[in-house]
């Protein structure tokens, strides 16, 4: 039986090729990607299995032979130049990145047919499409652990240049230590934007249910908050598969996030670093020799800071201490009406004064109206003081002083 040799594209009646000597699967159509499940690579590498097929490639799994490393190999699909331009954008993306939550490029080999190889760490674990397909519901805490495991690989991404531009369920694994970024066959190089024809203008790329509507109509039109909305798509499909049970004003601040990420508009999204700022990382700079802080109180802080932080896109809190008073700075992302709420830790025997800064406009929740502040307030029974804040920039700033 005849059959096509996948190096040298020519009909060979025996395995190898009696032409050019490549080996490829017998009885089945000769492609680069199935030749490659057919061969131990020059480089050392055994396969095993296919993981998966796509339409631009294939995902085998295998193991370096020098150490037993469970590895993934990725093979294009097809010989043409363009499916080759493909295959090298997709190796100088991964090669750029290095990142617990990125999958990471270990060696470019190819098979003895000539079908490249792309190297990676290997993932076992079930995609988020998988995991959203199970009848258990996800955990407030799961949901919080993807959400910010994603943000921080499409950080590091957009830091080094790199668009993925195909974020979806299937490509987020759930490992043991948190979810990993997986599929970078349609990343593109930031640099690259300008000289990047693979897809014909007019033409769609990405996944549509999650694609960015700019993605859609044109790819070259394609940019790091592109990204982010596809993000937020996905984190709307996980939401309403969350077990919100006792958290719903949580709940409601993280709708809230969501629909500034997925905005029609890419100038109303906020990027990837602005996400990750919405988990607080507190920092203490002494200006001068501090008192010791009751350790039930920062617990209360830090608790509060957890849960109101990250859903209302507050900065990194930044305190300083002065034998009277204690200084701490806040700011945050605003919603499409130029609205926000903060929320502030304070005990119910305490007060503190609020200044607004950089434009922003304060007044109580329920009560006042806007105000340029400072205004002073009183804690209550329930721990925290809510405030309005208002701005015509997209951010808001509060400078907190609360004297000891």
């Amino acid at each position: 039986m005849s059959q096509i040799c996948p190096r040298c594209h020519t009909h060979t009646r025996t395995n190898p090729c009696q032409h050019c000597g490549a080996s490829f699967l017998p009885g089945e159509a000769s492609t680069p990607a199935i030749a490659a499940t057919a061969t131990i690579s020059p480089g050392g590498y055994q396969i095993q299995s296919v993981v998966a097929r796509g339409g631009m490639g294939i995902v085998l799994r295998g193991r370096r032979l020098r150490d037993g490393l469970s590895v993934a190999l990725k093979a294009p699909r097809h010989r043409h130049a363009q499916s080759r331009e493909r295959f090298t954008r997709e190796a100088r993306a991964l090669a750029s990145l290095q990142h617990p939550r990125v999958l990471q490029l270990i060696d470019i080999d190819a098979t003895a047919a000539g079908t490249p190889l792309l190297i990676t760490s290997y993932h076992p674990g079930e995609t988020l499409a998988e995991r959203l397909t199970r009848p258990t519901l996800l955990s407030v805490e799961e949901f919080a652990q993807l959400a910010r495991g994603t943000a921080e690989a499409l950080h590091h991404c957009h830091a080094r240049g790199v668009m993925h531009r195909d974020i979806k369920p299937e490509n987020i694994v759930l490992g043991k230590d948190g979810p990993v970024l997986i599929d970078f066959g349609l990343a593109l190089l930031t640099a690259d934007v300008h000289n990047h024809r693979l897809t014909p203008e007019g033409l769609s790329l990405g996944t549509p249910p999650y694609a960015a509507p700019e993605q859609l109509r044109n790819p070259l039109h394609s940019s790091p908050k592109s990204d982010c909305y596809s993000y937020g798509v996905v984190l709307r499909e996980c939401f309403h598969r969350v077990d919100w049970q006792g958290s719903h004003s949580l709940a409601r601040l993280w709708q809230d996030l969501i629909n500034r990420l997925t905005a029609e508009d890419p100038r109303r999204r906020p990027q990837a670093m602005s996400i990750l700022q919405a988990w607080p990382r507190p920092s203490v700079n002494t200006l001068q020799r501090p008192r010791k802080i009751r350790t039930r109180f920062l617990v209360w802080a830090a608790l509060c800071a957890g849960c109101i932080g990250a859903l209302l896109l507050v900065t990194p809190i930044i305190q300083s201490q002065t034998p009277h008073a204690t200084i701490t700075r806040m700011d945050g992302w605003l919603d499409e009406h130029g609205r926000g709420t903060v929320m502030i830790p304070l005990a119910e025997d305490q007060s503190v004064n609020i200044h607004a800064e950089n434009g922003t406009q304060i007044r109580l929740l329920g009560s006042g109206s806007f105000t340029h502040g400072p205004i002073r307030v009183r804690g209550n029974s329930s721990g925290v003081v809510s405030v309005r804040v208002a701005s015509s920039d997209e951010r808001w700033y509060l400078k907190i002083h609360r004297q000891r």
